[in-house]
C-alpha cells in the first residue's frame, strides 16, 4: 500500500484521489490482506471437521440466547459454515461444490482488493459480517446458511465487472450481470412472500448498499474513462502509423485532414501548405 509520505512531492492528486489515499493511510491498520481468501481456507478447515464430527456445527451455529450468555464467538463463527456441508450420505458432491465455491471466493478477494485496495474490502468484509451475525442471531426470520455471506461478496463483484462470465455446469456461460438480477429478483420475491424477510435482508446487505455501491459505480466511472481516453490515443497512433503524408510541423496527416495538400520542401521534409518554408 502506498502511504501519502512516500508520493513525490510534486505530484498533484486530484480531490478523490488524495480522500481515498487520506482514508486509507489513517485506516490502513484495518487491513487484512487477503482476508476472503482465508475465511474461505477457514471454511475448508471447518469442512473436514464436519467429516469427522457432524456435531460440530452446533458450535458454531447462530443463536442469539448463548451468545446473551456470553458466548461473543457466535457472532461471526457462523461464516465457518461451508457453502454445502457434508451432511448426506456421501461427501463427494458437497465436497466438490465446496472447492468450486472456494476458488470463486479467491476471485471475488482479488477482484474487490484490485478495485478497492486492502484497508477498503477488509473493511467490507468486517462490516457484512457483524451485520449479517446480528440478522442471523436476532431476528426470527433468520435462516443459518453461508449462502447470505457469499451473496455478500457476489454483488459488488458483479457491480465492478457485470460482463464477467461464469461457467454453469461447466459448458454454459452466462454474464454475472444476469445472475446477480436473479439474485435481486429471488430476494424480493422472498420478501414479497413473507414480508419478515425484509429488516433481514435489509440488514444483512447494508453494507453493500450504502458502501459497496456507490464506491464500485464511481471505479467503474473512472475506468471507463480511462479506457475511452487510450483507445482514443491509440486510434490516433494508428492513424498516424497508417498516413501517407504527414506535416513535420504540425503533425497532420491526411487521415486528419483530407483537404490539405502535402509539398516536400528542399530540406527533404514534408510539409502541408500551412507551413511549408
Amino acid at each position: 500500500m502506498i502511504g501519502l509520505v512516500n508520493l513525490p512531492k510534486d505530484i498533484i492528486l486530484s480531490p478523490v484521489t488524495q480522500k481515498r489515499l487520506s482514508i486509507e493511510g489513517h485506516l490502513s491498520w484495518l487491513g487484512f490482506p487477503g482476508i476472503i481468501k482465508m475465511l474461505a481456507m477457514l471454511q475448508g478447515v471447518f469442512f473436514v471437521a464436519l467429516l469427522l464430527n457432524p456435531a460440530a456445527v452446533e458450535v458454531i451455529a447462530p443463536n442469539g440466547k448463548m451468545l446473551m450468555q456470553g458466548e461473543v464467538w457466535r457472532l461471526f463463527s457462523w461464516v465457518l459454515m461451508p457453502p454445502y456441508p457434508p451432511f448426506g450420505e456421501s461427501p463427494v458432491f458437497p465436497m466438490l461444490i465446496t472447492l468450486i465455491v472456494l476458488r470463486i471466493c479467491f476471485l471475488f478477494d482479488e477482484t474487490l482488493e484490485g478495485a478497492w485496495g486492502v484497508t477498503r474490502t477488509s473493511i467490507y468484509v468486517y462490516a457484512t459480517l457483524l451485520c449479517q451475525g446480528l440478522a442471523l442471531n436476532f431476528l426470527p426470520s433468520a435462516e443459518f446458511s453461508g449462502s447470505i455471506y457469499y451473496l455478500a461478496l457476489f454483488l459488488p463483484f458483479a457491480t465492478i465487472l457485470p460482463n464477467y462470465t461464469f461457467l454453469l455446469m461447466f459448458f454454459l456461460p452466462v454474464k454475472v450481470w444476469i445472475l446477480a438480477a436473479l439474485a435481486g429478483v429471488g430476494i424480493a420475491i422472498s420478501c414479497f412472500q413473507l414480508p419478515l424477510f425484509i429488516p433481514f435482508y435489509l440488514i444483512a446487505y447494508l453494507p453493500y448498499l450504502i458502501y459497496a455501491i456507490p464506491f464500485a459505480l464511481k471505479w467503474r466511472k473512472a475506468r471507463s474513462q480511462v479506457t475511452k481516453r487510450r483507445n482514443k490515443f491509440h486510434a490516433a497512433q494508428q492513424s498516424l502509423s497508417n498516413s501517407l503524408h504527414c506535416c513535420h510541423n504540425c503533425g497532420r496527416t491526411e487521415n486528419s485532414h483530407p483537404d490539405l495538400e502535402f509539398r516536400v520542401a528542399d530540406d527533404e521534409e514534408e510539409y502541408c501548405l500551412d507551413h511549408l518554408p
